[in-house]
């Protein structure tokens, strides 16, 4: 680790002889106040070191996170480091790690006050686990902020100013979503103890350490390839796509017992396929639809050039195809029969049950959204596309079917969302037409932004675009 630079040259600028001494000065007068003011009360101090560790760790360690590579884009020396002969590993760790370390820094001083508390109130093992779970947190949601900020980067290479409260955002909400405070996340979500995960019963203070380690590797995994794309090394989508089943593998696991008791066959994988369809989301906002890339996409597979191919191609479209062989498979494989517990209420109140029309509507939807999204950003106009693409959607799938069901006009929901009329033309009718609509409407874009813009000389200029 000592011989990256640039993780050196980020401690050089996070760490001085005052800011060395400042941190132990400042933390230690909170904690002793603690110790003192509550009679040596452990429990009081062990809640208020566990207190300032989240705010130094994932308050202000993702705003340092998200601000790693900011400052460096808004100072003007980012483009000069891509050029350098660090790799993208380097590069990455290096950012990361050191732009952090002061935060960890001060965090370890509360970190050690806090043991000294939790060590008079548990079990050393159980107090080893439970510093496990805070550092586990504070890296994961720095990771999530750092990963945020190299994704929109990539989507807008020219900006000089990321979003740096957003991305922070973001890592705050990841951190905050895996903290365990003050009981097991495991035994908050799904109310049992022990968790069954594939009917296998596993300890939720276990459960909740391994998925914590899993989902900390795969965002480092995460900023590692966006780092590898910002350096403009060519990257084919196998991680997003273990990434993809890893997701849909996890999240079946919970509701695995409850689908496997109902008597319709291929209900298992229903929520794989919400995760897919989710997924499918993030990919569209989150990458950059530059229409150059998207030109020479579709000239490498005319041309048969299956490795440039996989380089270009936008990560939607593998993950589009996971949720149709999805679809297709339950679609195939649904029979008739009730669904276990008010899991069938829960569907059936919004008119959306488990027949093969559904899965085709829910397919034909996706892809009129996949055409709105595109068909903005091929715009003339397309310097806010994405968010008024967000909106559209946002408006098409909240107010208005909520509107049409409120006034009694419950047959067009089909217009709106994959719902289940009985008849199978009347459910996917509507999405069919919608999707053609937008199709149409994408391929028109497409055309004239492809007359306004002069094609690249050479291969070369096309490969610097993506």
């Amino acid at each position: 680790m000592s011989a990256n630079p640039e993780f050196l040259r980020n401690l050089r600028l996070q760490f001085s002889l005052q800011r060395l001494l400042i941190a132990p000065f400042a933390i230690g007068a909170i904690v002793l106040l603690a110790w003192i003011g509550t009679d040596h009360d452990a429990k009081t101090l062990e809640q208020v070191t566990r207190f300032l560790f989240s705010v130094i760790v994932l308050l202000w360690g993702t705003r340092r996170a998200a601000d790693a590579l900011a400052e460096e884009v808004s100072g003007g020396t980012w483009d000069s480091q891509r050029m350098s002969a660090l790799g993208a590993w380097q590069m990455a760790w290096g950012k990361f790690f050191g732009g952090t370390a002061y935060v960890w820094y001060c965090g370890a001083l509360c970190l050690g006050a806090w043991l000294f508390a939790s060590l008079a109130l548990q079990a050393p093992e159980a107090a080893i686990r439970d510093a496990g779970y805070m550092v586990g947190d504070g890296l994961f949601g720095q990771m999530v902020a750092f990963a945020a900020g190299l994704m929109f980067l990539r989507k807008q290479p020219l900006s000089r100013r990321l979003p740096i409260t957003f991305c922070q955002i973001l890592g705050l909400g990841a951190g905050m979503l895996m903290q365990n405070e003050p009981g097991r996340i495991a035994e908050r979500w799904f109310d049992s103890e022990p968790v069954l995960w594939y009917g296998l019963p596993l300890e939720p203070g276990l459960f909740h350490l391994l998925s914590l380690a899993a989902f900390a590797a795969w965002a480092m995994l995460g900023f590692y390839r966006l780092m590898r794309a910002e350096l403009q090394f060519r990257t084919w989508p196998w991680a997003w796509l273990a990434f993809v089943a890893f997701l849909m593998v996890y999240g079946e696991g919970f509701l695995h017992e409850l689908l496997t008791a109902s008597p319709g066959a291929g209900l298992t994988l229903l929520v794989p396929l919400a995760i897919g369809v989710a997924l499918v989301y993030a990919a569209l906002f989150g990458e950059a639809k530059d229409i150059v890339r998207y030109r020479w996409t579709l000239r490498s597979l005319a041309g048969g050039d299956w490795r440039r191919s996989l380089a270009l191609l936008p990560l939607w479209i593998p993950t589009y195809l996971v949720v149709v062989a999805t679809a297709v498979f339950v679609a195939l494989r649904i029979e008739p029969g009730p669904l276990a517990g008010a899991f069938e209420t829960d569907l059936r109140d919004i008119g959306i049950l488990p027949t093969p029309a559904v899965f085709v509507a829910l397919l034909l939807f996706l892809a009129r959204d996949i055409a709105l999204v595109l068909a903005l950003n091929f715009g003339r106009r397309a310097r806010r596309a994405d968010l008024a693409a967000f909106i559209y959607l946002v408006v098409l799938y909240g107010p208005l079917p909520g509107i049409v069901v409120a006034v009694g006009l419950r047959p067009l929901a089909t217009i709106f969302y994959p719902a289940s009329m009985g008849s199978a033309l009347l459910t996917v009718g509507p999405p069919a037409i919608e999707a053609a609509v937008m199709i149409g409407l994408l391929a028109v874009r497409w055309r004239a932004a492809n007359r306004s813009i002069r094609p690249p000389a050479t291969e070369q200029q096309a490969a610097a675009t993506s």
